[in-house]
């Protein structure tokens, strides 16, 4: 293994720890620091290994918390745009949606702030649509997570739950941009030995996670995730 992918797979254990605690901010580190350590769409395409395995992980630990009937809609929604996402990621310029999605959470945070924003289940029609634009950017961008941070959030849901749909909802699309990653040759097989430690690093980060989270305050675990959804937005626009 080579330096690089060697401090590639460590981002990886640190930004999955940091995933299940608070349910996501995997993206973060890994499509922004990650690609100065490897080649843009290479950090895209391993980063779904990562995902993948993080995600599994992180849905069966928080099985009992997690609501599945919204979980199981979201994930189906989502799988069909994820394929198409992934198929865009050499055709489309994603940097313009990038920024708008940016916006999209300076927003909704800003109106929270605001308490212009109550905390309320989503209608059925918001999940459906929040669903399918997750998937598309997810496929595109690397990770939508943001937009359904957005969602969940309205639904006002308890750390362990909150951190379980986030996961579980993600299992489906990840494993459908990585079919369209290797589809498309951007996902490469000889790269086995990092994709095989990023699972491993995946799981005990997430053991790891669950374990710190069951000692969280929850004052200090919304404080934690405002702060990755602000620094996630600004990313987007920077």
């Amino acid at each position: 293994m080579s330096q690089p992918e060697l401090l590639f797979l460590l981002l990886g254990f640190a930004a999955t720890l940091v995933s299940a605690v608070f349910g996501f901010g995997t993206a973060l580190v890994m499509l922004s620091a990650g690609a100065l350590v490897l080649p843009v769409k290479d950090a895209i395409a391993l980063s779904a290994v990562l995902f993948t395995a993080s995600t599994l992980a992180k849905s069966i630990l928080f099985r009992a918390a997690i609501p599945w009937r919204a979980a199981i809609g979201v994930s189906v929604v989502s799988l069909p745009f994820a394929w198409l996402g992934g198929l865009g990621l050499d055709l489309v310029p994603a940097d313009l949606l990038r920024r708008l999605l940016g916006v999209m959470v300076l927003v909704s945070l800003a109106l929270e702030w605001a308490r212009w924003m109550p905390a309320a289940r989503p209608a059925r029609g918001m999940l459906f649509v929040g669903a399918g634009l997750y998937g598309f950017l997810s496929g595109l961008l690397g990770s939508g997570n943001l937009v359904k941070a957005v969602l969940f959030r309205r639904m006002a849901l308890g750390g362990e739950a909150f951190v379980g749909i986030m996961a579980a909802t993600s299992v489906l699309a990840n494993i459908g941009k990585l079919g369209a990653y290797a589809g498309t040759g951007v996902l490469s097989f000889e790269r086995w030995p990092l994709m095989v430690a990023l699972a491993g690093s995946a799981v005990a980060a997430t053991t790891i996670g669950r374990y710190w989270l069951r000692r969280l305050d929850p004052r200090w675990f919304e404080t934690g995730l405002q702060a990755i959804m602000l620094a996630s937005a600004l990313l987007l626009l920077g």
